[in-house]
């Protein structure tokens, strides 16, 4: 349990959508992307990094969206 953060970037570094900012409960928690941007405008096919900030530590993760 803790404050947690998920967000996904571009392959150029700029976040593209937040997808969890703030405490979260512990244990094993899903969310799922809709493949759109913070404005909700679908974000085009390319790689994208999604970026989880948990307990002091930092896991980043590769997703290819392809149209």
């Amino acid at each position: 349990a803790g404050p947690v953060r998920v967000a996904v970037y571009d392959i150029a570094g700029r976040r593209v959508v937040t997808l969890v900012d703030g405490p979260q409960t512990g244990g094993v928690v899903t969310r799922t992307w809709n493949l759109r941007d913070a404005s909700n405008r679908p974000v085009s096919a390319g790689l994208y990094l999604v970026r989880m900030e948990a307990a002091g530590k930092v896991y980043t993760r590769r997703v290819q969206v392809m149209r």
